[in-house]
């Protein structure tokens, strides 16, 4: 999928009347529609991405009654490409499909169905690229790939080459992701004829554009086709910046030069790239486009850091994250659906960063000197940890809101006595650990392992916690947590014993949100991380409230689901959670809870939730019910009696006493699951305490045996009210579980992680 506006805007009108109308109102209401379509592409091209929406919901109404049924099938494609920018991609499938099936039932003509296809390609290649089953990747590319072809055919049979070329284009994305890369270069190359003899157009300059960023894509994925794939891509960006000149459209003019800027990179012509990045600076600055400003800054800041020029080179590093931090906007490098190329890109420029700090290390021997810089490094990755959220949680105020509660204070001043902070960087062949202590001292270590190798460890170590395999032998999960604790764990361990650390505040890296620190094993001494230390996660310690809050009665909201029960509208059942019943009445007996005052089956629905969170005053709430946490924040939930809660509807619910001064100090979700293995589910797990304004939150990686998370969950609670910190409270009812005989594998103990405060 490219970065230019799906819908054919130009050919809308043309579209609509191909089918006649009988009456002036109804011809009015068309007229209407065509209005509205257009203004919702001119929104999205300009990232009003929210006004597009509204546009097109108001059209859909319209269009229902329309007897033009090409009206609806547009209008529905329009949405389609609107879910894409917010990054929905099941709804853009779902907009998509019934587009197509209308299309196909009404027999519109032939340029209207190959829109449908065109729409319906792009939004099964977003579904795809957010699989984490490669298998599945492969299906949904593939069955893009047929879409975008009977599109084609259908847009030349009608004689309509704007359309040819779209399809077209956006074919070859989908032979790359299948791994055709000679059937991509053969496309490009028929696309690249196709759009010389269209008529000049601000379209047709971002065809252009989008064809040669693709082309660029062929070269770097097979090196025997690098010079047939270069020539596409300087032809068809030079015609691009040609065109963006004659038209004297400066966005155009700033991403034409920027792209050929990074061809001439590759192309060894750094000399004529910079002056190119220099010259799409100017042009985004003018056209106020702050995510091609940091782009263009990043490529000069490469292009210098290979110079070895690095105080220049750290200068456009910043001046490029000044410019992302000004984005509030899903439209990050004006990619949409694909989350994956913010994490490539994005992550990209602060770990650029980090590591020319960390290699200035080496020439500073004054300890006040590495000292700053270690801060500085820091700095830069609790920048990026709060950009990372703000981009998953589709920059809600949420995050802003924790940021700015603690923009004034030092963050030496957020780690409190016998804590420490772990700040693991993942690097492509290194991990750099930054360690935080309490009296303001950083320390650094290091250990080198590829990434590739570190990512293969973690995903067995990950399929062992959970028993995905047949074999699920305790000795293997040992042996792979004590690969991980030797990376991760082994160098520091020295510093945390002489310094007195027993809590461990976790900010983890990109993978590495996916494991549970505690399940680190220690084979030399027999020992796992959790029996040493109380461990917290954060997804930054400025988006952490570091506050101990006091309650003169540490009231809990208990609530869960003992019975089976069904979502009717989505067609789902859920099984019944069988010791959650105990888990409550244990926890109830605790904390002195009449039993009926448990929000349980029947009477766990979320207005009651509300109900209860606008009358009364509570500490704590916990959900046990089954709660999944997705890498698409719309798609997380957890389920009620016969409804879900999705994670708004938990903000909603948990923020009503944060606006009256009274916020929760927990959350606890005891049957919690993260897509297997999904560093971005993992993230907005970490990121629920945010989300929510809740302090800390309990909850488990993976769904773990009901029998021993109740006896866990208890064990906690029971430890909480015996004024416990937090920390110590989850990491003692871990041990507990640890330590009876049928529970021992980490697969029972190790999935709980506390997110937030650990006071």
């Amino acid at each position: 999928m490219t970065n230019r506006s799906l819908v054919i805007v130009t050919l809308i009108v043309a579209l609509l009347s191909l089918s006649g109308r009988a009456d002036e109102p109804k011809r009015s209401e068309s007229v209407n529609i065509e209005t509205m379509l257009q203004k919702a592409a001119h929104y999205r091209e300009q990232g009003r991405v929210l006004d597009s929406e509204k546009i097109l919901t108001q059209a859909e109404v319209v269009a229902e009654r329309s007897p033009n049924a090409a009206e609806l099938v547009l209008v529905l494609g329009g949405l389609s490409d609107t879910d894409l920018l917010r990054r929905r991609p099941n709804e853009a499938l779902q907009h998509a499909e019934t587009a197509l099936s209308r299309a196909r039932e009404s027999g519109v003509a032939d340029v209207v169905l190959a829109v449908a296809l065109n729409h319906y390609g792009n939004a099964l290649m977003a579904n795809g690229q957010n699989q984490t089953d490669e298998e599945d990747q492969r299906r949904l590319t593939r069955k893009a790939l047929e879409s975008y072809q009977e599109g084609y055919f259908l847009a030349q049979q009608a004689n309509v080459p704007e359309l040819s070329s779209e399809c077209l284009i956006n074919s070859i994305n989908a032979y790359l992701a299948v791994g055709d890369v000679s059937e991509a270069l053969v496309k490009s190359e028929a696309a690249l004829e196709l759009l010389k003899k269209l008529k000049d157009s601000h379209r047709k300059v971002f065809s252009l554009l989008a064809l040669g960023r693709l082309a660029q894509g062929i070269g770097q994925s097979a090196p025997e086709n690098t010079s047939p794939s270069l020539a596409v891509a300087y032809a068809a960006l030079s015609r691009a910046l040609k065109l963006a000149e004659t038209q004297d459209d400066s966005r155009a003019k700033s991403y034409a030069m920027g792209h050929l800027g990074e061809l001439y990179v590759a192309m060894g012509r750094t000399t004529d790239a910079r002056i190119l990045f220099q010259s799409a600076i100017f042009f985004g600055a003018y056209s106020d486009s702050p995510e091609l400003l940091a782009r263009w800054y990043w490529r000069v800041g490469q292009l210098l850091r290979s110079e070895h020029n690095t105080t220049q080179a750290e200068a456009m590093y910043r001046k490029a994250i000044e410019q992302l931090s000004t984005i509030q906007s899903a439209l990050v490098f004006g990619y949409r659906g694909n989350h994956r190329l913010f994490q490539e890109e994005v992550r990209t420029i602060y770990v650029e960063l980090a590591a020319i700090l960390i290699n200035r290390l080496s020439t500073v021997t004054q300890e006040p000197q590495r000292q700053r810089l270690l801060r500085d490094v820091r700095e830069v990755m609790e920048q990026f940890k709060t950009v990372e959220l703000k981009h998953y949680f589709l920059y809600d105020d949420c995050v802003t809101e924790r940021q700015q509660n603690n923009a004034d204070r030092e963050l030496d001043d957020l780690i409190r006595p016998g804590s420490a902070v772990l700040y693991p960087i993942v690097f492509d062949k290194r991990i750099v650990l930054l360690l935080s202590h309490a009296n303001g001292v950083i320390k650094k270590f290091e250990t080198q392992v590829r990434r590739g190798e570190l990512e293969d460890t973690v995903k067995e170590f990950y399929k062992l916690l959970r028993k995905e395999e047949e074999d699920d032998d305790l000795t293997r999960t040992k042996l792979y947590g004590d690969e991980l604790y030797k990376w991760l764990f082994k160098d520091i361990e020295e510093d945390m014993v002489t310094r007195g650390v027993e809590r461990l505040v976790v900010v983890p890296d990109g993978i590495l949100r996916t494991i549970p620190f505690s399940a680190l094993f220690d084979r030399d001494k027999g020992e796992y991380l959790v029996e040493r230390y109380a461990i917290t996660v954060t997804p930054g310690l400025r988006l952490t409230n570091p506050e101990q809050f006091s309650f003169d009665d540490y009231r809990v909201l208990l609530s869960g689901m003992t019975t089976n029960t069904q979502i009717p509208e989505k067609n789902l059942y859920y099984t019944a959670l069988s010791y959650v019943k105990n888990e409550l009445v244990d926890i109830a007996k605790i904390y002195n809870i009449n039993i009926s005052e448990i929000l349980k089956d029947k009477t766990f629905k979320k207005d009651i939730v509300r109900q209860r969170l606008e009358t009364k005053s509570y500490a704590a709430v916990s959900f046990a019910t089954h709660t999944y946490i997705a890498s698409d924040p719309t798609e997380s939930s957890l389920v009620a009696y016969e409804s879900e809660i999705t994670l708004d509807d938990l903000e909603e619910l948990l923020r009503i006493g944060y606006h009256r001064n009274q916020a929760l100090d927990l959350l606890v979700l005891s049957a919690c699951d993260t897509a297997v293995g999904d560093e971005r589910a993992a993230l907005g797990l970490a990121g629920i305490s945010v989300k929510t304004g809740v302090n800390s939150v309990v909850a488990s990686l993976w769904p773990v045996d009901d029998k021993s998370t109740a006896e866990l969950i208890t064990q906690f609670f029971k430890n909480l009210k015996s004024s416990k910190p937090k920390a110590e409270a989850l990491r003692e009812a871990q041990e507990s579980v640890l330590n009876t005989r049928d529970y021992r594998h980490p697969y029972h103990w190790a999935p709980f992680v506390l997110i937030g405060n650990w006071r």
